[in-house]
């Protein structure tokens, strides 16, 4: 991973979302956690970036700080989506501004300092000060907490990823980690579909209609990345949309809800562990190479 280091005098004002050449937009999914930090960062970000390129996308309580909203941060409240996790707020993200995509999108949760303690913040910062340095694909976690997957040196080469089998989604490397959480979750989600566990990551890209062959897939723990909207582009709105009616569920007549259910009486719930999947899906899917078995 690039972090895009260079010298401090070069400053890079960012345009806003569609306006041109290397817009940023950083998006947050946020539950009920504190997110002061959002603007903390920018303020140390200086003019690196502008106000509206924020979007918080808020599941939990109507109680954003006040000085996030004075800041020009745009805030959209999602209460009645109360379950999806983050990979809901990326993915209904990215089906609504498919066309009008920043160049650059910054993905992250409402806490994500768990997943890569002490030096996030920095390669956040950092963003965008040489895009000449920048991968379209970063991953800014190392990772899920201070003793998964492999206690406290896990983060000490800064981010990482990691390899999962996609027969059963277990981290492989850099060593072999089995989650007793990820069979539980495989599990359950193999029986919701209908298909065997071993044959859960060849259904989810086949309802995309996206070729695939089990393989060693790449991975970051939170979904915690910066992705540039040509990776994001390679699969098409259609097969995003085709994900979205996978991801969530039914309404009482049998549709599939609408984009923006959270609009109305009932609104809309994810499936039962769908966004754990999903989670692990984001590389593969923006084509980050991984291995092929």
């Amino acid at each position: 991973m690039h972090c895009g280091l260079g010298p401090q005098s070069r400053r890079i004002i960012t345009k806003k979302s569609g306006d041109g050449e290397n817009s940023i937009d950083f998006i947050v999914a946020r539950y009920n956690e504190d997110i002061s930090w959002v603007k903390k960062l920018h303020d140390r970000r200086g003019m690196l970036t502008q106000p509206w390129n924020v979007t918080i996308y808020n599941k939990g309580k109507n109680d954003i700080p006040e000085s996030l909203v004075k800041a020009g941060f745009n805030v959209k409240p999602y209460a009645n989506v109360p379950a999806g996790r983050e990979g809901h707020t990326y993915l209904r993200h990215i089906i609504e501004r498919y066309d009008t995509l920043a160049d650059w999108t910054i993905f992250a949760q409402g806490d994500p300092f768990e997943h890569a303690p002490g030096w996030m913040e920095n390669d956040f910062i950092k963003f965008g000060q040489d895009f000449s340095k920048e991968e379209q694909l970063q991953c800014l976690t190392c990772q899920y907490n201070a003793t998964v997957p492999y206690g406290n040196h896990s983060c000490d080469a800064g981010p990482r990823l990691y390899g999962i089998r996609s027969t059963d989604l277990q981290v492989q490397y850099p060593k072999p980690f089995f989650g007793k959480g990820v069979k539980k979750f495989v599990d359950f989600v193999a029986n919701d579909v209908g298909v065997p566990s071993e044959a859960l990551a060849r259904h989810y890209f086949k309802i995309l209609d996206i070729p695939f062959k089990d393989k060693i897939m790449d991975f970051c723990f939170g979904a915690v990345m910066i992705v540039h909207k040509d990776r994001i582009r390679r699969v098409p709105k259609a097969k995003y949309n085709r994900l979205m009616r996978w991801f969530m569920n039914e309404t009482i007549n049998g549709d599939t809800p609408d984009l923006d259910c959270e609009t109305t009486q009932f609104g809309c719930r994810a499936h039962p562990y769908r966004g754990y999947i999903v989670e692990r899906m984001w590389f593969e899917l923006f084509g980050s190479p991984g291995i092929t078995a």
